[in-house]
């Protein structure tokens, strides 16, 4: 029996296919740290456009 992950051995004829038993799925371990940083940009250019906002309108009045 030759275990491999290619779809073709040379030389050799497969003559059966199994199926795989476990399969592990990884999910990043980052992804919480990823949304939470995507959320703070989001803040931060909110808060950039409210001051700047805020600015301009105190230089006119």
């Amino acid at each position: 029996m030759i275990v491999t992950t290619t779809n073709s051995i040379e030389g050799r004829e497969i003559s059966r296919y199994n199926d795989p038993i476990v399969a592990n799925v990884v999910i990043g371990t980052t992804v919480f740290s990823d949304i939470g940083a995507s959320y703070l940009n989001f803040l931060r250019v909110f808060f950039y456009l409210y001051y700047r906002h805020r600015n301009i309108l105190s230089i006119h009045y």
